[in-house]
């Protein structure tokens, strides 16, 4: 199963949202959306969200799934340190169940300040530079070695519409241990799954979803429960 989980500064609190894939082609979401008013930790109930998540993939499979990857939006040091409040919550909630899950928790982040480029070399010897072509991945040489980070850059940018941003990934948690070159490609072949774009786009695709309903619910003011005839359809898209 694949989650994005989004958070956004609502009106009087916190809103999260959660999308989790659950069928076999990841081409099938349950969405959630949680606000949370006036908590200065500003953490979500992740460990419950996800929950409901696992129930809708155990309702429409007779199973559980026996791994789970979170991608989980967020900019800054200071949210990273919330996180590891979540991930209590995930592990919590795991053992509290005694389930058997592996999990991956992978903070990322689209707001990042490098730029990368291409050089390119014409037949006088002149030397250019132009946006990196889709799919360019860097995980050594800018990256810390002490953890675990990487940067994709999934669509490609022409020259007339300025610089490409690359999206930052960094594994904060990991039991499933999914090779990294296994791991990157699957972060880029799921920016290609958001149904509202011909091509890539910046995010995994759950994560976009994520982003999507959070999105939609602030402009209709939805704050309520979502219904249950909606839960698995891309109501807000």
């Amino acid at each position: 199963m694949i989650v994005g989980y989004d958070s956004c500064k609502s009106k009087g609190g916190m809103r999260f949202v959660i999308t989790a894939t659950y069928n076999d082609k990841y081409s099938k979401f349950y969405s959630e959306k949680f606000k949370l008013k006036n908590d200065t930790n500003n953490v979500g109930p992740i460990g419950d969200m996800l929950y409901h998540c696992l129930q809708n993939f155990k309702s429409k499979n007779n199973i559980f799934p026996q791994r789970v990857i979170i991608f989980r939006s967020g900019t800054s040091e200071y949210e990273k340190k919330l996180y590891n409040l979540e991930i209590n919550q995930i592990l919590e909630m795991e053992s509290n169940l005694k389930l058997n899950i592996k999990f991956t928790y992978l903070h990322v982040n689209k707001k990042t300040t490098l730029k990368f480029f291409e050089s390119t070399t014409d037949k006088e010897n002149r030397t250019s530079y132009c946006n990196p072509s889709s799919g360019l991945i860097v995980d050594s040489g800018i990256t810390n070695p002490d953890k675990y980070e990487f940067y994709i850059q999934p669509q490609f940018v022409a020259f007339n519409c300025g610089t490409a941003t690359p999206v930052h990934y960094e594994v904060l948690y990991d039991s499933i241990e999914l090779e990294t070159e296994e791991l990157q490609k699957l972060c880029f072949y799921l920016c290609f799954y958001y149904w509202n774009w011909d091509g890539p786009v910046r995010l995994p695709a759950p994560l976009k979803f994520a982003e999507t309903n959070n999105a939609f619910v602030s402009k209709t003011d939805n704050e309520g429960v979502t219904h249950p005839n909606l839960v698995n359809s891309p109501y807000f898209i």
